[in-house]
């Protein structure tokens, strides 16, 4: 499962290298939409990775539980490694926009031919694949009451009424706003020699809760285990709004969640470097992305 979910990630860190420039090669439709296709990292997912089940989980072992649980596995892990990967793609034009829209609902057809989809209720993986989508268009949904742009920094007040916005890590979240920001504030990868691998490595890296145990082991030998990209989340069962100090506490447990508010931290202490030197306008823009970032950022870690 490792193996093959590192594979398919280093697919999806392709969409950094695509450029937004190849999506709106077929110019704008009747109603003045941006035609996109699907990027090459999820063409090629698409050609791959029923191949790669195939040959190494479902046609080369028994037919069993765990198989079952390994191949659900690694399609939860490449929902999970493509919206980190492409929170961070910048800058968010609309045309990228679609290019991702697109790129999940092939996705999600994929993954369908090849397990039943997670019950959105109950995985939080597909219910954070779901809610990034939302995300993309919020400006739409929310009738324009709610909308950002290198120029309009988020409100956090309005963000926290999204009754979806709790089914996102904070790093997907953070992700995607530094990627709305201006230029002038560094992405999270470009801090302490980082790499983007490396940093999604950071927030995707599975290593702590079991899921599932080989129960039927005939020979007497150790249970093997799997372990889940479900516990790279936390949930609260009260409102974003009404409960910081249990979110704060909890996210921060989570390692990869700690790193990104940490690189975070870092970009807006060179964000704040180039404030300083702005003038005018653009200042004043730049220092509100400034502390709408900080604001968003203390609500789910606290003062760190």
């Amino acid at each position: 499962v490792a193996l093959l979910s590192g594979y398919i990630q280093s697919i999806i860190l392709g969409l950094h290298k695509e450029g937004v420039s190849n999506y709106s090669s077929k110019g704008s439709t009747a109603a003045g939409d941006i035609a996109v296709d699907c990027s090459m990292a999820v063409q090629t997912l698409s050609k791959q990775v029923p191949v790669m089940l195939k040959s190494h989980l479902i046609s080369s072992l028994p037919k069993s539980k765990i198989v079952d649980t390994a191949v659900e596995e690694v399609c939860l892990r490449m929902m999970h490694s493509y919206v980190t990967v492409a929170s961070l793609c910048r800058p968010m034009s609309e045309a990228l926009r679609l290019r991702t829209a697109k790129d999940m609902s092939s996705l999600e057809m994929l993954i369908s031919g090849l397990i039943s989809m997670p019950n959105t209720h109950l995985c939080p993986v597909s219910q954070e694949f779901k809610s990034y989508r939302r995300l993309l268009f919020i400006e739409s949904e929310q009738k324009n009451s709610l909308q950002f742009s290198a120029s309009v920094p988020p409100s956090k007040t309005q963000l926290l009424q999204l009754p979806y916005l709790s089914q996102l890590r904070p790093s997907v979240l953070l992700g995607y706003l530094v990627s709305c920001a201006p230029s002038q504030l560094p992405s999270p990868y470009d801090v302490e020699n980082r790499t983007l691998a490396s940093y999604v490595q950071d927030l995707t890296e599975v290593n702590t809760t079991m899921i599932q145990k080989d129960s039927d082991d005939r020979n007497g030998s150790s249970n093997r285990i799997f372990y889940s990209v479900r516990s790279l989340y936390f949930h609260s069962s009260s409102s974003y709004g009404n409960n910081n100090m249990s979110i704060s506490s909890s996210w921060s447990k989570i390692d990869g969640e700690s790193k990104c508010w940490s690189a975070i931290q870092q970009c807006e202490d060179i964000f704040f470097q180039r404030i300083a030197v702005a003038e005018g306008a653009q200042k004043q823009h730049m220092r509100e992305w400034y502390e709408a970032i900080l604001e968003i950022g203390s609500h789910f870690f606290g003062e760190m």
